[in-house]
């Protein structure tokens, strides 16, 4: 069993999994024994009890498994060297977990990636965080040195995070949209007071979009109306430029893409406000029409 496993590295690593698996068996194992009893002392609880102490002997043929492969990974130590980090901010380093320094509390990160290596290089790379108990016959410089070594899930939460911000950069280019000099796209839409920012591709052609429709729905004469109309269109231009200067498209295709798009929502609206006007005659009363627009904003 475990014939597989050859070097210090390979089978202190697994040793290391298999006592993290018994510590949380042991834990599981008094809890669940606790709730038993718990359940012992209520007749309605017999179904709970019944299905706890299932589990229970589960977990106990379990953690003879596990109980069994550490006796047997055990006895292929011959004495090689071994690194263990104290869990707290400033941790040392030590040769094994019986240094006279710790205590019976005290917890360990066992660095099984340095098993079998070489004690003084392993206090050259501890350094500062080298256990002088443990590494006696270590040059007073590598106490000066600062630690080269860490803890196997911190380095691994520093990689996710960094593979996580990276996925995220991938994907906010392949989606993202910004004018062609880097700077956010804000835009001032024609029914908003404030600019807000297109961050996406998508939203942009949509934004773009929903603007034609309205350039082309209003029919106001009104001069603050006017003016709105031609400041987006001037938006629109400049959120087309940016889309064409993301997709590599020439700025025409993207303007033709949009506004086809655009002239199916006029239509559909054009339709929807004829078979409104059948349904209110009173529209085309002037006096109403204008009570209207006062209404409805002017459109």
């Amino acid at each position: 069993m475990f014939d597989d496993l050859k070097t210090p590295v390979e089978i202190d690593t697994k040793l290391a999994e298999f006592y993290y698996e018994q510590d949380g068996l042991k834990f599981d194992i008094t809890n669940l024994r606790s709730r038993i009893e718990d359940y012992a002392e209520r007749e309605y609880y017999a179904g709970s009890k019944a299905k706890a102490e299932a589990k229970l002997e589960e977990l106990l043929e379990r953690y003879s498994i596990v109980f069994a492969s550490v006796q047997i990974l055990n006895k292929k130590y011959t004495g090689w060297s071994r690194a263990f980090l104290v869990k707290n901010s400033n941790g040392h380093i030590h040769a094994s977990m019986n240094c006279g320094t710790c205590f019976p509390t005290t917890q360990y990160i066992w660095l099984t990636d340095l098993s079998g290596q070489d004690r003084l290089e392993i206090a050259g790379l501890a350094g500062e965080k080298a256990c002088s108990v443990c590494y006696p016959d270590a040059p007073s410089e590598y106490f000066l040195r600062k630690c080269q070594l860490e803890d196997p899930s911190v380095v691994k939460a520093r990689e996710e995070r960094a593979i996580a911000k990276a996925e995220r950069e991938a994907k906010r280019i392949a989606t993202g949209i910004w004018n062609p000099d880097g700077s956010e796209l804000r835009v001032a839409s024609w029914s908003g007071s404030y600019k807000e920012t297109l961050k996406t591709e998508r939203t942009a052609r949509i934004w773009a979009k929903d603007q034609m429709v309205w350039v082309a729905s209003s029919s106001s004469k009104k001069d603050y109306r006017l003016e709105k109309r031609a400041e987006t269109i001037v938006e629109i231009e400049k959120v087309l430029v940016a889309i064409a200067n993301k997709t590599g498209q020439d700025l025409e295709v993207v303007r033709a893409e949009i506004s086809n798009k655009a002239n199916k929502d006029i239509v559909k609206i054009q339709r929807e406000q004829r078979e409104w006007a059948k349904l209110n005659p009173q529209y085309d009363n002037p006096e109403f029409r204008e009570q209207y627009e006062i209404i409805n904003g002017g459109k």
